[in-house]
């Protein structure tokens, strides 16, 4: 009986920890239907984005903060790839007074 319960919470673990396995498509097709109505910050995408490029923050903000003339091709396209992994705004977008 024991074992049995064991193999319920693996079970019950798996579930749990697939909810948190999130898929980058999915999230965009989540956003994109009116049902759903989910919005996540864009410090989400970015740290996505930023784990795919293998960045730190600290890496990416110097690259940020570096002159355009200084910056290298593959420097270029990381930034964009960042840049473009944050969903444009809409009417809908909640706006934050920092």
């Amino acid at each position: 009986m024991e074992g049995a319960s064991q193999l319920s919470k693996l079970s019950e673990y798996r579930q749990i920890s697939n909810m948190f396995d999130v898929n980058p498509a999915s999230i965009k097709l989540t956003l994109e239907n009116p049902a759903l109505k989910v919005e996540l910050p864009s410090n989400y995408y970015i740290d996505r984005a930023l784990e795919r490029l293998m960045l730190t923050k600290e890496e990416f903000i110097t690259l940020k903060n570096t002159p355009t003339e200084s910056l290298t091709q593959q420097q270029i396209s990381q930034l964009k790839l960042v840049r473009e992994a944050v969903p444009t705004l809409t009417v809908e977008s909640p706006l934050q007074k920092v």
